[in-house]
């Protein structure tokens, strides 16, 4: 009706909104169109340096504009600053009253010299930039900061302006570096209070803070603030974690991550912040770091020194880690007089379990338990030495009750609630004994029901536990013998894990487990007697390394080709192969006794 204003309906606005965004496009499309052409020219002015900086302010994550930024900004650097070919104003003031003949010649010229030449630029057209190079790196460095007002989480974006920086510090004096870093922490910090987990920012002021050289203790007063202000910042937790050990570094013996008196103040912390909101991840992510219980470096687990027959003796050395061959003959509490090479057994560089041969004759001896040396010519059949392992203080696990007290206590008042279940188990584990682990192992399966996307994990740490709890039980301190035997039947595995702690045994049985990859076993490099019926292996490959093999059980395995035993034929010392209730065609059992015409003990 007349004089009612007339009401769009949905569909005139999208259909208006449809021609804005068209029309957007299509100026953004000539403007790529128009840079890419005056690249291929190999042809900068001042239009291109512009319509780059428009263009990357509508679209900050355009990574081949601030390609052609940069070269742009290299180019103005080398013609125009280094060399001084930067006109003044008066310059361009008396260009511009030449006559239009004049103009029209000066065109021909520089027709002909584009023709010719690439990288060719009218310097008029350069006039209104900054008369120095610091001056244009800081006029760019507020482009950058306008993109990313548009978008603070542009890769482009943050890489070009640390780009940027490092290109304007090279040419400034220390002093005035230190105020640049100084005022780009300044935006870092404008940027986490608008977003505290931009993680952008957080790998920029990272970097900014290594080239400002800024101590990692004011740092940590920064990661500090910014908990308080928030318990739920997990950047910040997570940073905390990065400068803790390098502030308060721990001894080489202690058990825990960081220094003793900053751990109990830590754990304060982080208990408060807890309880404080029981269902928030970010703390207690940085709780199941603080109670790590790992040594620092790498130790020794076992060694074994074997006497052969000829009077030689072969040493097995496996380690927490992987170490290289230098580490090994550091850490080796094997001493002779003359120099061994250590071989590892996976024939790689790094490696947790290394080899060695000692001739019969050779003088040393090895220190064992308590720091007792025995002369290697002593050793007639076999000698093991385990390695210390870190003790954790009765003051650690009297804080470690209380947290576990604590833990309890969440549990109680949200029985499904992952983290507490996951800190339990952690805090249970750190403390050790049968009943922990066993008590650990429980929660570990309850959170394979409350956290199925997650079950894999817990199965495999669940499992992990099973066998370092059976080694511990079955593998002593330090032993003499010739039998090593480690009994690992139905611990629920589902691959071999953790074989560097089996390295010293000579008889393995992990039948009824899950295992379906053998990688790894190339590290019972000791072993003679292999039991692994009841598991569904595909891949025997990895046994093709252990040349002291004798004895090998794969019962109920449902191998199904005569095929997957090809790497057993390389063992010459088999002696003895069951591959009883297997899947074998008929027609293959008589190829497979062909090739194992050798094994005393066949059963197919």
């Amino acid at each position: 009706m007349h004089g009612r204003l007339k009401v769009k309906d949905s569909s005139e606005k999208a259909a208006e909104k449809a021609i804005e965004r068209e029309k957007k496009r299509v100026k953004y499309v000539a403007g790529i169109q128009f840079l890419f052409e005056m690249r291929e020219r190999g042809s900068y002015n001042a239009e291109a340096f512009k319509s780059s900086a428009l263009l990357l302010q509508v679209n900050p994550d355009a990574l081949t504009l601030w390609c052609i930024r940069r070269e742009i900004l290299l180019y103005l650097r080398k013609r125009h600053y280094e060399n001084k070919l930067l006109r003044s104003e008066d310059d361009g003031n008396k260009t511009e009253k030449t006559t239009e003949t004049a103009d029209e010649q000066d065109g021909e010229v520089a027709d002909e010299k584009d023709a010719s030449s690439t990288n060719h630029v009218e310097h008029s057209d350069w006039k209104g930039l900054p008369q120095t190079w610091k001056e244009l790196a800081s006029s760019e460095l507020s482009v950058v900061a306008s993109c990313l007002q548009a978008n603070p989480k542009s890769y482009g974006a943050w890489h070009h302006r640390f780009w940027v920086l490092q290109q304007l510090c090279n040419d400034i004096s220390e002093e005035d570096q230190q105020k640049v870093w100084k005022e780009e922490l300044e935006l870092c910090n404008l940027f986490l209070s608008k977003d505290e987990r931009n993680f952008h920012c957080w790998d920029h002021r990272r970097a900014v803070t290594a080239c400002g050289a800024v101590p990692a203790e004011r740092e940590l007063r920064f990661s500090l603030d910014l908990i308080e202000r928030n318990f739920s910042n997990y950047s910040a937790w997570h940073y905390r974690s990065k400068l803790l050990p390098l502030v308060h570094a721990p001894p080489p013996d202690s058990c825990y991550p960081i220094h003793e008196n900053t751990f109990h103040k830590e754990l304060e912390r982080v208990v408060n912040a807890v309880f404080t909101d029981p269902g928030d991840q970010s703390p207690w992510f940085f709780l199941r770091w603080l109670l790590q219980k790992q040594a620092s470096k790498p130790q020794l687990v076992h060694m074994t020194v074997s006497r052969k027959e000829d009077g030689s003796a072969e040493v097995v050395s496996s380690f927490s880690r992987v170490v290289d061959e230098a580490a090994v003959s550091a850490m080796s509490p094997l001493h002779l007089a003359t120099h061994v090479t250590w071989t590892s057994a996976s024939g790689r560089p790094l490696d947790s379990v290394w080899l060695c041969e000692v001739a019969g004759d050779a003088a040393g001896d090895v220190v064992v338990a308590g720091g007792e040396r025995v002369p290697l010519s002593a050793v007639d059949v076999s000698l093991r030495v385990t390695g210390a392992a870190v003790a954790c203080p009765a003051a650690a696990r009297a804080v470690l009750h209380t947290l576990l007290h604590d833990c309890r206590l969440l549990h109680q008042l949200d029985a499904d609630n992952k983290w507490v279940l996951m800190s339990l188990a952690e805090v249970l584990c750190f403390l050790g004994s049968t009943d922990n682990v066993t008590e650990a192992c429980d929660l570990l399966q309850r959170l394979s029901s409350v956290d199925p996307l997650r079950a894999g994990y817990y199965t495999d740490r669940r499992s992990s536990l099973k066998l370092q709890e059976a080694v511990a039980v079955q593998i002593t301190d330090s032993t003499t013998g010739q039998e090593t035997k480690f009994n690992g039947r139905s611990l629920g595995l589902p691959r071999l894990l953790l074989p560097h702690l089996l390295a010293c045994c000579t008889h393995v049985d992990l039948a009824n487990n899950n295992i379906t990859d053998l990688a790894g076993a190339c590290k019972l490099v000791s072993c003679t007697h292999l039991v692994l019926d009841g598991n569904p292996l595909t891949c025997l490959q990895p046994l093709s390394r252990l040349r002291r093999l004798r004895e090998v059980s794969l019962a109920s395995c449902g191998l199904q080709s005569g095929a997957q035993l090809a790497p057993l034929s390389a063992l010459s010392s088999l002696r003895s192969l069951v591959l009883l209730n297997n899947e074998f065609p008929p027609s293959e059992i008589p190829v497979i006794r062909n090739s194992f015409q050798d094994v005393v003990s066949l059963k197919v």
